[in-house]
Order: structure tokens, then sequence, then C-alpha cells
């Protein structure tokens, strides 16, 4: 059944195949020998329920992937091999704590910010992506030191300036924006050497006047406000040479009557309370005016012919028949303390002026002609309270500013020669 069968006259019967093709790519063609050709439809199917199997007698088998959208935008649409079109759902985590996840079936997935203001002034509101919302109390920001700061729900942080007062009279109470509440010793120096200065916590500065008196009645006691407490000697001249003047600390000046005895026969001893001892020559006057009257000072008068010309022109020279030579000193006295008198053997009398320098620019030198030499203290006082007076020996008046800075940042400090420092 599988053969044509023919016969040739020349070569007898002759066999050939029969063609079973009908040029179907869909079919496998074959021959049976008993039943003759046969065409049977091939398996195109794939075993994959993934596809959609077909076969085109001219293109043959194919297989096309079916489509598995579900139209559901919430699910991921798939094909199982073996089981076909498959679903599921679709994550719509974004792992962000900061959203809310949902899914539309028609737009997909959906991500709403979630709120985190917790509508308090004093927490830092913000959301992370990992942790989610973190509502954290604001720190109280640094601020002045001489504020509070506080902080209020609704109306957020303020401050309120603190109070520095210690209630002492003795500080000035101030406020450090670094350190807080400041409490400086005020100074109660009141520039016055002669006072105590203290402080009362009640009242304030006290300054107590300082007794001065060193109980020595030989000082002459007093206290200068730039200088101090002075205590200077006083002066026990009773201003006769007849007397040794003294002090005693108790008593106060001493005037005790000297001596003027020399042992000599030949004076007679007394005291002038201008010049002192006087020790006149005894009177060894024999009245005879041509004797030379001498005098030992151990066996007293003797007499010798007198020569009256003693080439002296300090005195007055004469003899008097009566009296004999006798020798007038002149008087070179012009009652001005402020000369030396003297006299000159040769010349006579001389006058020299008293040098009055004490080599101390800090007095005033002068010289009386009753009482001598002067020395005057000066006063340099530039009455200006801004400045430091005294009086240097050897340049006389100096003048330093004071120093008004009262080591607070938070003053002004300047001084005003009325009112000091302020």
């Amino acid at each position: 059944m599988c053969t044509d069968e023919i016969c040739d006259s020349n070569y007898g019967c002759q066999y050939y195949n029969l063609d079973c093709n009908d040029y179907n790519v869909c079919t496998e063609d074959g021959c049976d020998i008993e039943t003759g050709c046969w065409n049977n439809l091939i398996d195109f199917d794939d075993c994959n329920a993934c596809t959609d199997d077909s076969c085109d007698i001219s293109k043959g088998v194919s297989h096309e992937n079916i489509q598995c959208d579900d139209k559901n935008a919430c699910t991921v649409d798939y094909c199982d091999q073996n089981t076909g079109c498959e679903s599921y759902e679709l994550d719509c985590n974004d792992n962000n704590e900061c959203t809310s996840d949902s899914c539309d079936e028609y737009t997909g997935c959906i991500y709403e910010n979630v709120p985190y203001d917790d509508n308090n002034a004093c927490t830092y509101d913000y959301c992370c992506v990992t942790t989610g919302v973190h509502n954290e109390d604001i720190p109280i920001p640094d601020h002045d030191a001489c504020t509070q700061v506080t902080c209020s729900p609704k109306e957020g942080f303020t401050s309120t300036a603190i109070e520095c007062n210690d209630y002492n009279e003795c500080t000035f109470d101030t406020c450090d924006s670094s350190l807080g509440c400041q409490f400086i010793e005020i100074s109660c120096d009141d520039h016055n050497e002669c006072t105590e200065d203290t402080c009362d916590e009640n009242s304030g500065c006290v300054n107590t006047p300082i007794d001065f008196d060193d109980y020595n009645a030989c000082t002459d006691d007093g206290c200068d406000y730039i200088s101090g407490i002075w205590n200077k000697d006083i002066i026990c001249n009773d201003y006769n040479a007849c007397t040794e003047d003294t002090c005693d600390d108790s008593t106060g000046c001493v005037y005790t009557t000297i001596s003027c005895d020399d042992n000599d026969k030949c004076t007679v001893d007394s005291c002038c309370p201008e010049k002192g001892c006087n020790y006149l020559p005894y009177d060894c006057n024999d009245y005879n005016a041509c004797t030379q009257d001498f005098c030992s000072a151990s066996s007293g008068c003797y007499y010798e012919n007198l020569d009256c010309n003693d080439n002296n022109a300090c005195t007055t020279d004469d003899c008097c028949g009566s009296t004999g030579c006798f020798y007038t000193p002149i008087n070179c006295d012009d009652y001005n303390f402020c000369t030396t008198d003297s006299c000159d053997d040769n010349s006579g009398c001389v006058y020299e002026i008293v040098e009055c320098d004490d080599y101390d620019e800090c007095t005033k030198d002068s010289c009386n002609e009753s009482y001598g030499c002067e020395f005057s203290t000066i006063w340099c006082d530039d009455y200006n309270e801004c400045t430091t007076d005294w009086c240097d020996y050897k340049e006389g008046c100096k003048t330093t500013d004071i120093s008004c800075d009262d080591n607070n940042a938070c003053t002004i400090d300047s001084c005003d020669e009325n009112w000091m420092c302020t």
C-alpha cells in the first residue's frame, strides 16, 4: 500500500515509494503497508502553561507567551510553567518609617508622609527613615548666665533676668554673662591717710579718723591726708645761751642752767642769754695808767709797764691817766641773724651772709633777721583729686596719676579732678 506499482515494457515491473507528503508542517507524514499513507497532527504542546501553543500549516509550530495581567495594580502577575498565570500581593513597603504605605488597585502603591509635629514648641520634631517619628526635647540653648530660661509648649523658650542682690552694702552686685552673679568687694579707700577705712554690711563704707598722737611730749603730732601721720621733734630752744635745752618724753622741754666756771682766777665768770658764757678778765687794775696789769690763771694779778698799742683793728685803744690802757672791742653786731658778724684784726668788722640752704627741695629756705634761718615745708597740693601729690627732697613737688581701674570690665573707669574716681 506504500508503493505505486507500474510495469515498464522495457524493464518490467517498477515500484515507486508512495509520496505521502500532505505539505502541512503541522502533520507528520508516513505510510503503513496495510493502510497506506497517514498524516498525523504533530504534538506541538511544549508542556509550558505560560505559552499559547499553535501550529500554522505554512509556518509551523509557535509558542507565544500568554499575558497574565489581572488588571490590579496591587498584585504582581507572573506565569508558572506548571500552573499558568499566578499573582501575589504587591509589597508596597518602601522601608521608610516616615510614610504610610497603602495600595490602590488602579494606581498602585501610595506613600503618604506620616505627620510628626506634636504641636509642642519645646520639642524638636522630625522623622527618620529607619526609626520613624521623633519628638525630642529641645535642649535649653546656651544662654546668658544672667538669665533663667524656661520653655512652654505653647510659647516656646522665654528668658528672665536673674536678681543679683546679696544685700551687702560692701559689695557691688553685677552679673557676668559667662559667670553669672558677681559680688565685687567695693573699695572704701577715701584716699585719706588720716582715716581707717572699713565697711559695714548694713551701712557701707566707714572712714574713721585715726589717732595720730604718739603720746610723746617731745613731738608735735599731726596727719597729712596724703602722706599720713607725722611726728616732728619739737624745738626746745628758749633762745637763752645760758641754758642747756633738752626734752623729756613725759614732760616736754627742759632748760638747765649751764655752768660757766672756767677755773681761771683771772676771769669773772658770767653768762649772757644772747651769747652764753662770758669770761671777763678779772680787774687787776692798780689804778696806775702806766702799768700793764696782768693776771696769772693760777695766781692772779701781776703788773708790768703797759704798752697800749695792740695793733688790732677790732679794738679802740686808749689810755687814761686814772685807769691806764683799755681796749674797747668795736661793736660789729648788726643785729641781723642772717649775717655772721666777725672782726678781722687787720680790716675790722666783717659781715658774711648766712647760707640757709638745707639741700631739701621740699622746703622753702629763707632767713628772718630776727630769728635766723627758717625752713618752711612747701605745699605740693595741685588741687586735682586725680593725682597723688608728694615731694622729692632732690627734685621737689611730684604728681602721679592715681589708678581708677576697679578691675571690672562692666564699668567705665574715669577720674574727675574734683571728685576723684567715678
